[in-house]
Formats: C-alpha cells, sequence, structure tokens
C-alpha cells in the first residue's frame, strides 16, 4: 500500500433532484490508508454522496478524482475497475444464489475471461482462475466469521448475515477503495465490536483505505483516522473524532445536547 496522499478528492460536489440539492458544493479529501467517517442525519445526503461517487447517479456540478484521475463522468463498471468497491445500505445480494457464490462475483473486476479456455475444458473440471477466486471467497468468508455458511443460500440469510456477506463480496474485487454503507444497521453491540474488528483487519492486511457511513456514532467515533459531517448535501465539520466530539454543532444535532 502506498503510504500517505490522497486517494479521493472531492471539489464542489453537487446532486441535485428537481429543487432538491441532495449535495451542495461538498469537499471532501481522502487520505490514503485512513478510515474515513462519514456521518449526518437522515437526509444529508451520504447515500446520494456513495451513488455519485461509484456513478450511480450522475453529478450535477463539481469533479470526483480517484488517484489524481477525473472520474466525474465514468460509468460505474468503469470506476469498479479502478479499484472502488462498495456495499449497500439495503443489504443487496443476489437470493438465488449461495453464500459462496455471491462472494465470488464480486471478483469479476479481477477476472479475465479464458473463453477457448472454457469451451475447451473437461466436464466437472474448474479452471485455475475459477479455483483462486473460489479460494480468495472462501478467504474472505473466514474474515467475516461465516465460512461455515457458504453452501447456504442467500435468501435464507438474516440481516445481519447479508451486510457481511456484502462485505466479503466488495474485498473480493481486491479493492484500493471501500465505501460502506451503515454496515452495522440492525446490530447490536457485539456484533457491531465484530464489524469494527473487520474494518480495522480490512485495512491492516489488505491495505484497503474505507470511507464509513453510519448512523452507529460509537463504531465511527471509535475507527476513524477523520469524520466528515455533512447536512443538507453541506460540510458543517471535519476533524478528528476527538473534534468532532467537540464540535458544538455535532453535539446539538447529532450527538445530544447536555
Amino acid at each position: 500500500m502506498k503510504e500517505g496522499g490522497i486517494i479521493l478528492s472531492v471539489k464542489g460536489l453537487k446532486k441535485t433532484f428537481g429543487g432538491l440539492h441532495a449535495i451542495d458544493g461538498l469537499d471532501i479529501d481522502v487520505k490514503r490508508g485512513n478510515i474515513h467517517g462519514l456521518i449526518g442525519p437522515n437526509g444529508a445526503g451520504k447515500t446520494t454522496f456513495f451513488n455519485v461517487i461509484t456513478g450511480i447517479l450522475p453529478s450535477s456540478g463539481g469533479n470526483v478524482f480517484f488517484e489524481s484521475h477525473d472520474v466525474t463522468t465514468y460509468k460505474p463498471e468503469k470506476i469498479a475497475e479502478m479499484g472502488i468497491s462498495r456495499t449497500f445500505q439495503a443489504g443487496k445480494i443476489v437470493p438465488g444464489m449461495t453464500v459462496l457464490d455471491n462472494v465470488m462475483t464480486g471478483a469479476y473486476r479481477i477476472t479475465k475471461t479464458d473463453v477457448l479456455g472454457t469451451f475447451f475444458r473437461a466436464p466437472f473440471t474448474i479452471s485455475g482462475q475459477e479455483k483462486r477466486i473460489r479460494d480468495k471467497a472462501f478467504e474472505l468468508l473466514s474474515l467475516v466469521g461465516m465460512s461455515d455458511a457458504s453452501d447456504r443460500w442467500a435468501a435464507d440469510l438474516v440481516w445481519v448475515e447479508r451486510q457481511l456477506i456484502q462485505i466479503a463480496r466488495a474485498m473480493a474485487a481486491e479493492p484500493k477503495l471501500l465505501l460502506l454503507d451503515e454496515p452495522t444497521g440492525g446490530m447490536g453491540a457485539e456484533e457491531s465490536q465484530r464489524v469494527a474488528e473487520m474494518i480495522y483487519m480490512v485495512r491492516k492486511e489488505f491495505g484497503v483505505t474505507v470511507v464509513v457511513v453510519g448512523h452507529d456514532m460509537t463504531l465511527v467515533l471509535g475507527i476513524s483516522d477523520r469524520i466528515t459531517c455533512i447536512n443538507f448535501g453541506k460540510k458543517i465539520c471535519e476533524g478528528t473524532p476527538a473534534d468532532i466530539r467537540c464540535d458544538p454543532n455535532v453535539l446539538e444535532a447529532y450527538l445530544g445536547k447536555e
């Protein structure tokens, strides 16, 4: 992992829906190797920010730079190829596939299709590439504590398990930047702590920069190197967790006021 520097830089980013400014001139820099938290109340623009960054929604203004490349107008598949993976707040997985297959689908970015090799391969054999992807998927299932669930149908998973599988699937693409949208949504304190440990491990073992959107303030304040707080699509403060704890705007609007 390259140390230091800015891996993601957002300058004057805007996203409007009719007369609604979901993101309104947002500037955020994410340092390589950091865990960067993004907080704000419901409707602040956090998920919209992720959707614009990953090309799911077009921006209405401003620029997105990933590793100094202007990716503002790139399609989602191109952005994924460059090394950005994400999870979804809604826990999106493919219910008609097994847990293992769901994780393996995340490896499309690093897959090289060998049409001739596939055509001439003997029945009931697998290619070296498929074996590597399968082995990687098992490794990631172990990382999220679900190695015993590989053959289960995804439709049978409970909410917490769906979130864990999303993280494993996103990591299968070997990203440089991982965007986690409410990864502890619906979880208790013990489960949230487990996710926090996984996020630390993702950075330490895989060298991945992480941006975490969350209402779980214990998680975000506990794991982040830096935190950006937004409201109505605008940045209202930014700093270390200690800075955020002491900021009067955050204390009043998000953490409660004593």
